[in-house]
């Protein structure tokens, strides 16, 4: 066929305007599309975070305000897209101009040490940060099914219950690659959903009370980025996505969403071998 003709057929299938308007995925398009039509007001500088994850498009649509500096921040260790860059310079290639060498930030300032060495397993030894601002901090706990004696989502609700009774009026995660497993369960348990992904007990008969009652926010690996708790749940680490483009990311984004404390919640054996290894090693007797 035609090029042309391609082209024709490709432009009548595409939704119309209103449609377009609805659909996130098309966002990026419809952004840059506006800025050809009406270039944005000149930006002197520009900071990007989360960088690692902005789709060539997207930085098409950045460029658009002409910055005469950039700013970047992001962990490459942490990308959700097979779409992502491999490295800082083959980013920067793509968006062009004279670039620095990248500012590697060694200290962890998110979460205690003893969480960064279970969560660092999963990066390359050159990449792993040395020293938590939080110091030490309690080891990370490891709850087995066969151990505990109580099916998957019971353990996971109930490690949730306790990090909220230690940790109130703090805020507690669960993070679980197929949330929508758990939501029914969570139901028939007598929890309630609430805005923002939240989940509060409901105590038969009675209508729950803010800040007494129980209550912690059920996220996918996805949704957990850019996120942090005082205490985390990480459910099934061996079901979290991987692949030889974002490696380990999901897993390491959800580890590292704790600042205080980490538990893991896990019925198969826990993967990959190198986060299994830190956790003996964190904790021989286990």
């Amino acid at each position: 066929m035609h090029p042309s003709s391609d082209l024709e057929r490709w432009r009548h299938n595409l939704p119309d305007y209103t449609r377009a308007q609805k659909d996130l995925r098309l966002w990026p398009a419809l952004a840059f599309l506006a800025g050809q039509l009406e270039r944005p007001a000149r930006a002197s500088h520009l900071i990007v975070d989360e960088a690692q994850d902005i789709r060539p498009l997207e930085w098409m649509v950045l460029s658009l305000f002409d910055p005469d500096t950039w700013t970047l921040v992001g962990d490459l260790n942490q990308r959700r897209a097979e779409s992502s860059h491999r490295s800082w310079t083959a980013l920067t290639d793509l968006i062009g101009g004279d670039w620095k060498d990248p500012v590697r930030l060694d200290l962890g300032y998110r979460s205690t040490q003893a969480i960064m060495d279970v969560a660092s397993s999963l990066l390359p030894k050159g990449q792993r940060r040395s020293t938590a601002v939080l110091g030490r901090g309690p080891r990370v706990i490891v709850l087995s099914v066969a151990i505990e004696r109580a099916a998957l989502v019971q353990l996971a609700l109930r490690s949730a219950t306790s990090m909220w009774n230690q940790y109130a009026p703090g805020s507690v995660a669960l993070i679980y690659p197929h949330p929508r497993v758990i939501q029914d369960s969570l139901r028939q348990l007598g929890w309630e959903s609430e805005p923002g992904s939240r989940w509060r007990w409901q105590p038969t008969g009675r209508p729950a009370i803010p800040g007494k009652t129980p209550e912690f926010t059920l996220l996918s690996p996805t949704q957990a980025r850019g996120i942090e708790f005082d205490a985390v749940v990480v459910v099934e680490p061996a079901e979290f996505p991987r692949t030889t483009l974002i490696g380990n990311g999901p897993l390491y984004t959800a580890l590292t969403r704790a600042n205080q404390q980490l538990v893991i919640v896990h019925d198969k054996p826990i993967a990959p071998r190198a986060l299994a290894d830190a956790l003996k090693r964190a904790d021989p007797n286990s």
